[in-house]
């Protein structure tokens, strides 16, 4: 097989999220704002499991060191806006470790 003309970055397991149910440190599940990147084409480039932020702020602070490290791409700070909920079971599972 022809190699790829694209090369990749050797697989760091230290940077994925190892457990989607567990906070990363610094990270607040349920504080509504993420930094997303904007790709060539202008679209949003969220990851699988985007980091979430308690404030504006804090997202906002990060948005901006992530532009000084990366000249020329766009960083956007996504808040969310409201949320709806069709099942209890969900709610009721998850409810202690938002208000947390």
């Amino acid at each position: 097989m022809a190699k790829s003309a694209r090369s990749r970055k050797p697989f760091n397991r230290d940077v994925f999220l190892k457990d989607p149910a567990v906070s990363r440190p610094g990270e607040k599940v349920g504080g509504g704002y993420f930094v997303m990147r904007r790709g060539a084409g202008g679209r949003v480039k969220p990851s699988a499991f985007p980091f979430e932020h308690a404030t504006q702020e804090e997202a906002e602070a990060i948005a901006c060191d992530l532009s000084a490290q990366h000249p020329g791409v766009f960083f956007d700070v996504v808040g969310v806006l409201s949320t709806a909920i069709t099942s209890s079971r969900f709610a009721s599972a998850n409810s202690a470790e938002i208000a947390a």
